[in-house]
C-alpha cells in the first residue's frame, strides 16, 4: 500500500474484510433485529466494497474513505438500520439471486449503483463538503513585519488618544480661569452695582451748591 495517502489509490482504500454475498444481503434485510455492533460491521462492509469506487469517484477522495466509513459505523443505531436495510433492499432491486457462486457480480454492481446513489448521495455530499472546508487555505499568520506594523499603530493610535485628551483637558483648565477671572472682576452682588454706578454718577454731574459756589468764587475774582 502506498505510504503517502494523498497518493492512495481507491483499489487500495477498498479493501472489505469479505466479498459481498447474496446470503449477506439476505441478512441485512433483517437488519432492525441485527445487534448494534452487527449494524457497524454491516455498514463497514457494504461501503468499503470494490464496486463502491463508482459511487465515490469525484466525491470523496481514496485517503478519506476510512473516515467517511468510520463516520458512518459510528452514527446512530436508526442511521445504521437505514443503511443497511437500504442497501438490502438495492439489491434485490437489481439482482435478486446474484451470479452462479452467490457474489454480486460485475454487471449486477453497475446497477446496483445506480440505486446506492439515492440512498449515499446525502451523506456522501456532506461529507465532501466538510472535507472540502477543511482544505481550504486557511488565512495566512502575519508576517514579523506585519505584526511589527501593528503594534506601531497600535502605539500610534494609543498617543493619539493621551493628546486628545491633554488637549481636552488644557482647554477646560482655560476655558475655567477665563470664567473665574470674569466673575472676579463683577460687583459681588446687584446692591454693590447700583452703588457704583450712582457713585459714578454722582462723579460726573455738577450739583446746584457745587455751581452756585463756583460762580461766587469767580465772581470775588473780578
Amino acid at each position: 500500500m502506498t505510504d503517502n495517502k494523498e497518493n492512495m489509490t481507491y483499489e487500495e482504500a477498498l479493501k472489505p474484510a469479505k466479498k459481498m454475498t447474496m446470503n449477506m444481503v439476505k441478512r441485512y434485510s433483517l437488519a432492525a433485529g441485527m445487534s448494534d455492533e452487527e449494524l457497524s460491521e454491516a455498514v463497514k462492509e457494504i461501503l468499503l466494497q470494490p464496486y463502491m469506487e463508482n459511487l465515490y469517484r469525484g466525491r470523496i477522495e481514496p485517503q478519506d474513505i476510512a473516515e467517511f466509513t468510520e463516520e458512518m459505523t459510528n452514527a446512530s443505531r436508526n442511521k445504521k438500520v437505514s443503511i443497511v436495510s437500504g442497501f438490502a433492499l438495492s439489491v434485490f432491486e437489481t439482482d435478486r439471486f446474484g451470479d452462479g457462486n452467490n457474489e454480486i457480480g460485475s454487471n449486477e454492481s453497475l446497477l446496483l449503483i445506480n440505486t446506492l446513489d439515492k440512498r449515499f448521495s446525502a451523506d456522501i455530499i456532506k461529507f465532501s463538503e466538510k472535507k472540502e472546508a477543511e482544505r481550504a487555505s486557511p488565512i495566512p499568520e502575519p508576517t514579523k513585519l506585519q505584526r511589527h506594523a501593528g503594534k506601531l499603530l497600535k502605539s500610534f493610535l494609543e498617543g493619539g488618544r493621551l493628546v486628545v485628551l491633554s488637549i481636552g483637558i488644557a482647554a477646560a483648565s482655560y476655558t475655567g480661569y477665563e470664567l473665574f477671572k470674569e466673575n472676579k472682576d463683577r460687583p459681588a452682588d446687584k446692591n454693590e452695582t447700583e452703588k457704583n454706578i450712582a457713585s459714578r454718577k454722582q462723579n460726573n454731574v455738577t450739583t446746584y451748591t457745587t455751581w452756585a459756589q463756583e460762580a461766587k468764587h469767580n465772581k470775588s475774582r473780578l
